[in-house]
């Protein structure tokens, strides 16, 4: 079988098509071995990154405290300001830097209806 990808590098790296297209071969791989299955209990991972997905957890899963998420982010810029919230080429948003931008983006959404 032999598939061409044509994308939008604006709008995808290279990467990100490729990994696409792993889980894509993936699933019809599990398509030929298992026919009769239903497709929403074929697996989209291959079993490395499976393993690495394993790995990456850490620990028991903590509870997930009462109310919403905007609140449990409010809830953590306030309680650890300064902590990192947001890490993206090498630059760290604290949680208050972060929340302040999230609501003057929501102001600004708001006022544009």
């Amino acid at each position: 079988l032999l598939a061409e990808v044509q994308y939008d590098p604006n709008l995808f790296e290279r990467a990100t098509i490729e990994r696409l297209m792993q889980r894509y071969r993936s699933l019809l791989e599990a398509i030929v071995d298992r026919p009769s299955a239903r497709i929403s209990a074929l697996p989209l991972l291959s079993e490395a990154e499976r393993a690495r997905l394993e790995a990456w957890r850490c620990g028991a899963a903590q509870p997930i405290p009462p109310g919403s998420v905007d609140e449990a982010f409010e809830r953590q810029a306030r309680e650890r300001p300064d902590a990192a919230a947001l890490v993206y080429a090498g630059t760290s948003y604290g949680y208050a830097e972060l929340n302040a931008r999230a609501n003057r983006l929501a102001h600004g959404l708001r006022s544009r209806g």
